[in-house]
């Protein structure tokens, strides 16, 4: 995803296998890590300073299509951060999907042929 950002007319389309997350202060909102390791709560400059290491701001840059391939049992990384992703990059203007498949770990096993299928088969699409 950061090609796109970067160098935003050069992707015909990007894909992301379950990424890692782009919105740090709602994933760890979300995990409980901080509760977990006892951190303290974020304050509100906390906040600010994930905010600008993030991605989400440079979203708009982008005019590739993305679509993010994320495995329902993944146990790094929940479905919801690849969703909350798809929806902000939708709401930047690009289009984006979330493709979840059934049963897949984080490393997309034992799925990999139906992953592989669905990642050429969005290429195809996003080349004509």
């Amino acid at each position: 995803m950061d090609g796109a950002l970067v160098e935003p007319d050069l992707p015909g389309i990007v894909i992301a296998l379950n990424p890692a997350p782009v919105d740090l202060s709602f994933a760890l909102e979300e995990s409980g890590l901080l509760e977990a390791t006892g951190a303290p709560t974020l304050s509100p400059e906390d906040l600010e300073g994930l905010e600008a290491g993030s991605a989400l701001p440079f979203f708009g840059r982008a005019h590739a299509p993305l679509v993010i391939v994320h495995g329902s049992a993944d146990d790094l990384i929940p479905v919801s951060w690849s969703q909350r992703t798809v929806d902000a990059w939708n709401a930047a203007g690009p289009r984006a999907d979330l493709v979840v498949v059934d049963g897949a770990d984080h490393g997309l096993e034992p799925h990999l042929q139906e992953v592989a299928g669905i990642v050429v088969g969005a290429a195809m699409s996003a080349l004509g």
